[in-house]
């Protein structure tokens, strides 16, 4: 499966990147662009909070994030992967 380079700075991510990813719209960001945009979502201008997907929390379902779905509609396991579930190799 194939992932989206991060939005800020249009990078792929690597295995070993620190990710954050925004609670409302959840777009996968490097840590550092994510700090280095003022603490805010490159994509929505959100300043919530953002998920560490290497903490395995749950992301908020988006209130309205332009029919953006969580990756994981059954409920089960983490809706967003750390780096190294991309499968590359």
């Amino acid at each position: 499966m194939s992932r989206d380079p991060c939005t800020a700075c249009d990078e792929e991510f690597e295995e070993e990147d620190l990710l954050l990813v925004c609670s409302v719209c959840l777009v996968e960001h490097h840590a550092a662009c994510y700090i280095a945009n003022g603490i805010k979502c490159h994509a929505c201008g959100s300043s919530a909070t953002p998920i560490d997907p290497e903490a395995g929390k749950e992301p908020v379902e988006p209130a309205s994030a332009s029919g953006v779905q969580p990756a994981s509609a059954s409920g089960t396991g983490s809706a967003v992967q750390p780096a190294s579930a991309s499968g590359a190799g």
